[in-house]
């Protein structure tokens, strides 16, 4: 009974994981044009993450797992969303940084509350269980916050001269991800760099969506400087033809008087 408990908690927390990547791709990429099968994308995701979670889990160690998920998140953002490559892989990565990083940290906090240690905290199912769905629903609050107050910038293809410094922090990131996993003994002093390091990816992403918001706004100021040239040299064109006609018929009444 525990274990298929288990299993169901798995399945709730993959439905809230990819809900919440859902609610922060919706604020940071424009969706594809596609809407009939974005439901039928987002269950059949949903599927698989709990198939391979049950399935293979940690069989093949934890930094594949850890790879298999990203490369599954980063797969679901392709077929939904519009982007280009090095901000796609930003966000993913981050957010699901941002959300392993918060797991850890609320179930520390629980445990230092109740006075438990890990097992009791574990095998305490209904306690272990409440404090599932509160984690779980507070992150999907957070998630629609920022959905509210973040809008997603027009997906622009052409490479930026950052996307050098867009890929050194997922990079990072990944790099720390897999101390984590790998060194559980000393699992404290990685998830600390990882807390630091996911601010850092935070505020770093909040500039480059800056810097990419003032790229989009140069590009419509080029476009419309391009623009007002040519109409302003059809408006001079089409006004000296109306000119040319008023002259035109300023001479007529001194032609019919000559041929009178």
């Amino acid at each position: 009974m525990v274990v298929v408990w288990g299993n169901i908690l798995s399945l709730w927390g993959n439905v809230f994981a990819i809900a919440v990547d859902i609610l922060v791709f919706d604020a940071f990429f424009p969706r594809n044009d596609n809407r009939k099968k974005r439901w039928s994308y987002i269950l059949l995701f949903c599927l698989i993450f709990t198939s391979l979670s049950i399935l293979i889990g940690t069989k093949l160690g934890y930094t594949f797992k850890m790879l298999q998920e990203i490369a599954l998140i980063y797969v679901l953002c392709v077929f939904l969303y519009q982007s280009r490559w090095d901000r796609r892989f930003f966000i993913v990565v981050t957010v699901y940084s941002v959300l392993f990083s918060y797991s850890h940290w609320f179930e520390s906090f629980c445990l230092y509350v109740g006075n438990l240690d890990y097992e009791e905290y574990i095998w305490n199912v209904p306690l272990y269980s409440v404090l599932f769905f509160v984690r779980g629903f507070i992150s999907l609050f957070v998630a629609l916050i920022i959905k509210k107050y973040h809008h997603p910038l027009h997906a622009r293809t052409r490479a930026s001269t950052w996307v050098p410094l867009s890929a050194v922090f997922p990079v990072c990131t990944l790099l720390v991800l897999r101390q984590v996993y790998t060194y559980p003994e000393e699992q404290r002093v990685w998830q600390i760099c990882l807390l630091i390091l996911d601010l850092v990816d935070i505020a770093a992403l909040i500039l480059l969506d800056y810097l990419e918001e003032n790229a989009e706004n140069r590009e419509k100021a080029d476009c419309c400087q391009r623009t007002r040239p040519r109409s302003g040299r059809k408006y001079t064109g089409s006004e000296s033809s109306i000119c040319r006609a008023k002259k035109n018929d300023a001479r007529l009444p001194g032609q019919l008087i000559d041929f009178i």
